[in-house]
């Protein structure tokens, strides 16, 4: 089984002028959301309120300025296609054994609604979610020559490509 739980964003542009003093301005505006996938879910974690307490925890973030809250979630059999919109990319999510962390994995496809250099194939991005925040951020890139490099040598490269055509 998998289970797919659908988030909303929202920022809050009053947050952005906002010297710290007094209460914050509010002005919530509506920003997308976020499909994160957990895969290999057993029947006992499936019904357990606590993982998915756990599951919701990691994800879920507020702040003065922005939030990210669950709107829905789906428990499916592994041969059920997970509804997304075709901009989106999956998060894939599952704990950290032996702490309490989340580990999220993300691979993004250059395409039609993607924003990525025409020279990238996909964009491959790993983190650790701790209530809501995001630890160890690390990024690579695949290229259509099929090379994949992290980040700062990605860049580093795609500068190289472009400098030689």
């Amino acid at each position: 089984m998998k289970i797919a739980i659908y988030t909303q964003i929202e920022e809050n542009y009053g947050a952005h002028d906002w010297d710290g003093k007094g209460s914050c301005p509010q002005y919530w505006k509506m920003k997308g959301g976020n499909t994160y996938i957990i895969d290999m879910v057993s029947v006992e974690q499936a019904t357990d309120s606590e993982f998915w307490d756990a599951a919701t925890q990691a994800i879920t973030q507020s702040n003065e300025s922005w939030q990210e809250y669950v709107i829905g979630s789906d428990l499916l059999d592994d041969c059920e296609a997970v509804t997304m919109d075709p901009w989106e990319s999956a998060i894939h999510i599952g704990p950290d054994v032996g702490s309490d962390a989340w580990l999220a994995l993300q691979t993004e496809v250059n395409g039609e609604y993607n924003h990525l250099a025409p020279e990238v194939a996909k964009k491959y991005s790993a983190w650790k979610l701790i209530n809501g925040e995001q630890e160890d951020f690390k990024c690579s890139l695949e290229f259509t020559n099929g090379k994949i490099l992290p980040w700062a040598e990605a860049c580093e490269y795609l500068s190289e490509l472009r400098a030689a055509a």
